[in-house]
């Protein structure tokens, strides 16, 4: 049986993966113990994810990285700021343009009734002429 040697590097632990040619595979192992090698060279899933979990607890970060860290967390913040002082600003000009809105809408109403008032004074003073004339 011919067989590929794959190696793969996974976080400082060397994996051997074997592949059979495409041929036919003539086996001097028996299909067992072949397995039972495999098993014993394969960390059990659960050990992975320990492994990995351990890992990622005792990791440490280099001092570059940690300056990189901060300075990214710096520039969110920033960013953050920066949002948020516009958005200040977006609610100030909108509460002031509703201020100015609803003054142009309180001086209509007036003109409204002042113009009423002074058509009505004018349909009084016809009125009054008509009357005048009548008598």
């Amino acid at each position: 049986m011919k067989l590929k040697k794959k190696q793969i590097k996974k976080k400082d632990k060397l994996v051997i993966l074997t592949i059979p040619d495409h041929g036919s595979v003539e086996s001097t192992t028996e299909p067992i113990l072949l397995q039972q090698e495999q098993l014993q060279q394969t960390p059990s899933l659960g050990e992975e994810l320990k492994e990995t979990t351990k890992n990622n607890e005792t990791q440490q970060l280099t001092p570059e990285e940690i300056i990189k860290a901060k300075n990214l967390l710096e520039i969110q913040l920033q960013q953050e700021k920066i949002n948020s002082l516009a958005l200040e600003t977006q609610k100030a000009n909108l509460e002031h343009d509703l201020t100015q809105k609803q003054e142009q809408l309180e001086n209509n109403q007036k003109l409204s009734e002042q113009e009423k008032q002074e058509l009505q004074k004018e349909i009084n003073q016809q009125t009054d002429k008509i009357r005048s004339k009548e008598n």
